[in-house]
């Protein structure tokens, strides 16, 4: 089992995050949590491609521009 990428969101930058996990095709979760640890969004990758995302009640396309549009200070998962 591969041990899970994590790190913080101010230091990576989430579009350079999301670069980085298309251009090596991974598959999973990443789970965008604030810095008291509640979770503010996921996203589902599936070889590198994004196949669904959620912030708050948003959904899709919408959640997605939403999170990018509107950077958190917080932490990944992946």
């Amino acid at each position: 089992m591969t041990p899970p990428l994590s790190g913080d969101l101010d230091v990576f930058g989430l579009p350079t995050l999301l670069q980085s996990l298309a251009q090596s095709q991974a598959s999973g979760v990443l789970t965008l949590k604030d810095q008291h640890g509640a979770t503010l969004g996921a996203m589902v990758l599936s070889g590198g491609h994004l196949r669904a995302c959620r912030a708050g009640h948003l959904r899709g396309d919408i959640a997605f521009y939403q999170i990018l549009e509107r950077p958190i200070s917080g932490t990944f998962v992946f």
